[in-house]
């Protein structure tokens, strides 16, 4: 597995992963995201590598297929991120997405002005919930979104991180 940053040509493969049911349940609020969405989420994702040294890394297995991604997208100072990661059914339960956030998360307080993290997820996605957990984040604040009531969690640099259960690389 290695997890590098993502590049234009990564949208016919990161569309066929947002196009899975159970990745856009909470992502897109149970609706699935139509190509433009997804070519406008790509693109925004490689610019924020301009702005922050922060963006959308992907996930590739050892045949170089997309298994995940991690985006980590900063606030408009560039010292607050969003942190979302999401994985392809086939990959679950590995410790993935642990690893791929430990892995941009320890870049983000290493190399950039970055000094907080968010992540949040609807109540029901006790998954991406139990990552935000296990990476050390502290519950925050609750929140509404559209379909479900969340919490949103933050960690703050200085915050210990924990170990990945896989070493991925940031390339």
């Amino acid at each position: 597995m290695r997890l590098r940053r993502a590049r234009t040509g990564d949208l016919d493969s990161l569309h066929e992963l947002l196009r899975e049911p159970s990745v856009y349940r909470y992502l897109a609020d149970d609706r699935e995201p139509d190509r433009a969405f997804v070519e406008s989420w790509l693109c925004a994702g490689i610019a924020h590598f301009a702005r922050a040294d922060v963006g959308l890394w992907m996930l590739e297995d050892e045949a170089s297929k997309l298994a995940g991604c991690v985006l980590l997208e900063p606030d408009e100072a560039g010292e607050r991120a969003e942190l979302t990661y999401l994985l392809a059914p086939a990959y679950r339960s590995r410790g993935l997405a642990t690893s791929m956030s430990v892995a941009v998360i320890r870049h983000a307080f290493d190399a950039t002005r970055v000094n907080e993290i968010v992540a949040g997820a609807d109540l029901p996605n006790t998954a991406s919930i139990e990552v935000m957990k296990r990476l050390g984040m502290r519950e925050w604040r609750r929140v509404d979104y559209p379909n479900h009531p969340g919490v949103e969690y933050l960690l703050r640099r200085g915050d210990p991180v924990v170990e990945p259960t896989v070493a991925l690389p940031l390339a």
